[in-house]
């Protein structure tokens, strides 16, 4: 299961290169595109894993409640980190391929999981 979540991660590092490399309206759908379908495998698998994962039936409601509040804290994080990125690393278009590095590690990260309990 861990393999489709690293391969939609790639997906998405992958499509930050074209708006990177062209700033034509074919990159931008390109990369919508690309996003999406790794987005959407991600978010399916990631979320039948974290049902999986649970440790207690009961508590899950509870569980899925941290598992969001880490999720939003890693969208809020992002957009810190790319006002960080766009003021200190070369404008809006460094974005792009800090984003690839963001998701490469992700990936790498992902495809490291031994097992899980």
């Amino acid at each position: 299961m861990k393999a489709p979540v690293a391969l939609s991660t790639l997906l998405i590092g992958i499509a930050q290169f074209f708006p990177f490399f062209d700033n034509k309206p074919w990159t931008i759908l390109t990369y919508a595109v690309l996003a999406a379908i790794g987005n959407g495998v991600y978010n399916a698998v990631d979320g039948a894993l974290n049902l999986a994962v649970l440790p207690n039936a009961e508590t899950s409601g509870k569980d899925m409640g941290f598992i969001n509040l880490a999720n939003t804290f890693s969208q809020i994080s992002g957009t810190v980190v790319a006002s960080l990125i766009v003021t200190y690393l070369g404008g809006y278009k460094a974005i792009f391929p800090a984003s690839f590095v963001i998701e490469l590690i992700g990936a790498f990260l992902i495809f490291r999981i031994k097992s899980v309990k």
